[in-house]
């Protein structure tokens, strides 16, 4: 039997009255009071601009990605809030070249049906004066995946043209 231990790690951070005001005005922007009306939560969750945390959390893993604000008391006026969270190495942006006679719409779909839990199309242009698509991916590899063979089966479609790899880069984003 496998056994799967993880390890929590919480940054805390203390705002200034303007930080907390600056924050509440921007969410105030987007939300609202649903059916339950006023509460006294004092959480604030954050993702990532691809919805990266809410899609893994619908998948149910074992253990769950968060970035949270909290509300604890104050900061000096100088202060600076960051949030930060660490890449899971199996999370890749991947861009790929193709022939514009290859429809690029469904063509690595098996590929990513065998390498990844997830892959999803972010971004499509066309390159070399339009005889060329470059398509952009994010993808979760399965666990126990070697890059270079799923990399290797993406080359054999798109007849041997660029393709590229990376970690999915969550910078520090300063509030």
């Amino acid at each position: 039997m496998v056994s799967y231990v993880f390890k929590r790690y919480e940054n805390k951070y203390i705002l200034t009255p303007e930080q907390y005001e600056t924050i509440l005005r921007e969410v105030e922007k987007r939300m609202g009071p649903d059916e339950f009306g006023e509460t006294t939560i004092q959480s604030l969750y954050y993702d990532t601009p691809t919805c990266l945390l809410i899609r893994n959390s619908i998948l149910k893993p074992k253990y769950k990605e968060k970035i949270r604000v909290r509300s604890y008391g104050l900061a000096t006026p100088d202060s600076k809030v960051y949030l930060e969270l660490k890449p899971d190495q199996r999370e890749k942006n991947i861009r790929i070249t193709l022939p514009e006679d290859l429809d690029y719409t469904g063509v690595f779909d098996d590929i990513f049906e065998k390498y990844t839990e997830r892959a999803e199309l972010m971004r499509v242009k066309t390159i070399n004066m339009g005889s060329m698509f470059r398509v952009y991916y994010n993808v979760k590899l399965k666990v126990g995946v070697k890059e270079k063979e799923f990399i290797d089966e993406i080359r054999i479609r798109n007849g041997n043209l660029e393709v590229s790899a990376e970690r999915v880069d969550y910078r520090k984003n300063e509030l």
